[in-house]
């Protein structure tokens, strides 16, 4: 079962303020291949499940649902929930989660790389991991473990 939001009912500027998230350009896809083709690095892609419902709403965008039918709070079926998360079809979501990934991998120790958006960087002592972000879909490079490769 999969349960949405009813999206067509919020109104800008009251529901939400930013609706759109930065995306990859198809040049760094490129240029990161050519960079792990010409180094023999790794190269991985992974999809974030359920993308959608790890966006963190911010404060300012209070958001409300009613209780999807058979799953109602006994005694407390008229009540409504107030939202600490995105969910589907809220037309902020995506915005949400490219803020709460971005956060996510600061902390990791990435750092943005100025010129793309959706692109970061790690070097550490053990190695360098590149990746770029299209919406749910990470595409990462990274050279072979024991190499101390690092890319400025």
């Amino acid at each position: 079962m999969c349960y949405v939001a009813k999206g067509f009912a919020q109104q800008p500027g009251i529901n939400f303020t930013k609706t759109t998230a930065p995306t990859t350009c198809l040049e760094l896809f490129h240029s990161l291949l050519h960079i792990a083709a010409s180094l023999g690095w790794d190269i991985q892609h992974f999809n974030i499940k359920t993308v959608f419902l790890h966006g963190i709403l911010p404060k300012s965008e209070t958001a409300y649902m009613e209780q999807p039918p058979g799953f109602e709070a006994p005694g407390k079926e008229t009540w409504v929930m107030q939202l600490m998360k995105s969910i589907y079809s809220m037309h902020q979501a995506s915005c949400c989660w490219n803020k709460t990934f971005h956060q996510a991998v600061i902390e990791f120790g990435f750092k943005r790389i100025p010129c793309e958006w959706c692109s970061y960087i790690c070097n550490s002592p053990s190695g360098t991991v590149m990746f770029v972000v299209h919406v749910d879909d990470i595409f990462s490079i990274s050279n072979p473990l024991g190499e101390n490769t690092l890319i400025p």
